[in-house]
């Protein structure tokens, strides 16, 4: 008998797991539990899990400052997101995808996914996500015409704290 079939589709001990060593710093070992959690969904079959998977690896690598990483894995949540019909999932995956653009001082591309998630939020009347997503924005506004203010050299020059960098996770629940 195969490992999957004594686990189950994509366990959300491996997610627990990988966020419990993230949150030790370890991230990893975090890193590592979400790739198994990720490689069990694929065996199965678990697009939803699959997608949780890269959404838990991307804030994963933005917490430990490996963005560019993280876009990937988000935007690849993102288009397993929309191939499942995870609406709610989408809306998480374009703030995660603007949080990580917001790290790398790409403000303009931060507001296009908060715009988005914003579209989104409207259109399933999530109060919620409506008024996170308008505040993201407003944040991504702001830094953008400071670092204007401050010339182009200066806009690459540091790195402003992402919207919700008091957070160990980066802001971003666990899928």
């Amino acid at each position: 008998m195969s490992r999957v079939r004594l686990l189950g589709p994509a366990p959300p001990a491996w997610t627990n797991l990988g966020y419990a060593f993230e949150s030790q710093g370890d991230f990893s070992k975090g890193i590592e539990y979400h790739g198994q959690h990720m490689a069990i969904a694929k065996e199965v079959g678990d697009r939803a899990g699959e997608g949780a998977a890269y959404a838990n690896l991307g804030s994963t690598y933005t917490s430990s400052g490996g963005v560019s990483q993280a876009i990937t894995y988000h935007t690849q949540d993102l288009a397993i997101a929309k191939q499942v019909g995870d609406q709610a999932g989408d809306g998480s995956a374009y703030r995660n995808l603007g949080t990580c653009h917001m790290h790398l001082n790409e403000f303009v591309k931060a507001v296009v996914h908060f715009e988005a998630q914003h579209a989104l939020a409207i259109s399933l009347k999530v109060a919620h996500m409506q008024s996170t997503a308008a505040m993201d924005m407003r944040v991504a506004l702001t830094l953008h015409a400071r670092a204007a203010r401050q010339g182009p050299a200066a806009a690459g020059a540091h790195h402003a704290p992402g919207p919700h960098s008091h957070s160990s996770d980066g802001g971003h629940p666990p899928r």
